[in-house]
């Protein structure tokens, strides 16, 4: 292989990858979308617990895998 046909070969990898980063952009772009707005509503009744049973400093707040919110807090001891 002579130096102009490395050259070319040099400048035809060039354009190949220059053109894979286009496309590779340009299919990311086009395939993020933007995030639905979360849906809320108050629950006025929440937590609902029995007289003898009282929720104290929270430490952690989760879901679990039936999207039930689980409080993890540290009861008040007598």
């Amino acid at each position: 292989m002579n130096s102009n046909q490395s050259k070319s070969t040099k400048k035809n990898n060039k354009e190949k990858l220059l053109w894979a980063f286009v496309i590779g952009i340009c299919s990311i772009s086009l395939s993020c979308e933007e995030p639905a707005e979360p849906q809320f509503r108050l629950a006025h009744q929440w937590p609902s617990l029995s007289e003898e049973f009282q929720l104290g400093n929270p430490t952690g707040i989760g879901v679990n895998s039936e999207d039930q919110i689980v409080v993890f807090h540290r009861a008040s001891r007598e």
